[in-house]
């Protein structure tokens, strides 16, 4: 596919994950793409990390685990491609298999059903619906944490199931986009810590110029919102270059938070108790419209991308 179908493409399938995002969401359905993946992914974890063996040999399983997800999501990727460019009107079933793969529509269902929940006071309700999109412990968080566990979660969605397909796809295609969510999930797989340990750090690798991204078009989104502070988004980011290592995304979170004003990360409560983590932002705990304005400057961020896309479309 060359790069003007590839655009036009992309562009279709942000718009329709926009309109309706959730008609894509993988659920349990065995013919979405990251089923399938994940399928692969544990079917190898299951036959290659066992328990015994030494640490070098599951390191080297992983890598091999690790080539073998990429290199058949790759070759996947291509023959479906082809094989769809020979078909009529086959550039529809690749529209509908990339917007499977991108995601960031179906935020703004789970986000408003989180504020809601919270604003009603019903946290137990609020935690069965945080975890619908996320998958950090909330069992012994209070209101203020969860409300910052469900922005970090839209964030960091936005970001791994919206930047990352979108870059990939234009930058290899199909098989780029395959070989992405098959790194992603063999990163985490439930898999000794050896057998994952070279497919998370590759994928830590990734997420860094994905973050980096992600944080540059929130901040589009916050300079086009007159409720949020440019200023104060520039400030933090700034801030977060060199604040908060190990936190995944925190370029982006910190945009995010010091757009509104509020404060993310933070201790964490569990059952073994309190876990000490630096705060990203300097304002007050987030309240639900916090979260409500964090979903809406991703889906404005993914309009922003989308008509961007468009531009190239049109003049290249």
């Amino acid at each position: 596919m060359d790069s003007f179908s590839t655009l036009w493409c992309l562009f279709g399938a942000i718009i329709i994950d926009l309109y309706a995002g959730s008609w894509f969401r993988a659920g349990k359905s065995l013919w979405h793409p990251k089923n399938i993946l994940n399928w692969l992914v544990e079917k190898l974890a299951g036959k290659l990390d066992r328990q015994g063996r030494s640490s070098n040999t599951l390191l080297i399983r992983g890598v091999l685990s690790l080539l073998c997800t990429l290199s058949l999501a790759a070759l996947v990727g291509v023959v479906a491609h082809w094989s769809l460019r020979e078909v009529p009107f086959g550039w529809v079933l690749e529209l509908a298999i990339l917007t499977s793969l991108v995601s960031v529509g179906n935020s703004w269902k789970v986000g408003n059903l989180l504020a809601s929940s919270l604003e009603l006071g019903s946290t137990e309700d609020a935690r069965q619906q945080l975890a619908i999109f996320s998958s950090r412990d909330a069992t012994y968080s209070d209101s203020d944490e969860i409300t910052r566990l469900g922005i970090e979660s839209v964030i960091a969605n936005f970001v791994s199931d919206f930047i990352g397909p979108v870059l990939f796809y234009v930058m290899l295609g199909l098989p780029g986009c395959f070989m992405y969510y098959g790194l992603r999930l063999s990163a985490s797989c439930r898999g000794s810590r050896e057998y994952v340990m070279f497919s998370r750090g590759l994928i830590a690798v990734v997420d860094g110029p994905l973050s980096w991204l992600g944080s540059m078009l929130l901040l589009g989104a916050v300079l086009l919102c007159s409720e949020t502070s440019p200023t104060g988004a520039l400030l933090e980011g700034r801030r977060a270059i060199v604040v908060g290592r190990g936190i995944q995304y925190r370029l982006a979170k910190s945009v995010a938070a010091g757009a509104l004003g509020i404060s993310l990360e933070g201790p964490r409560r569990y059952l073994s108790g309190q876990v000490e983590r630096p705060y990203l932002g300097s304002g007050p705990p987030p309240s639900p419209r916090d979260l409500v304005q964090v979903v809406k400057l991703a889906l404005a961020t993914a309009g922003i991308t989308a008509a961007s896309i468009l531009a190239c479309a049109v003049l290249f």
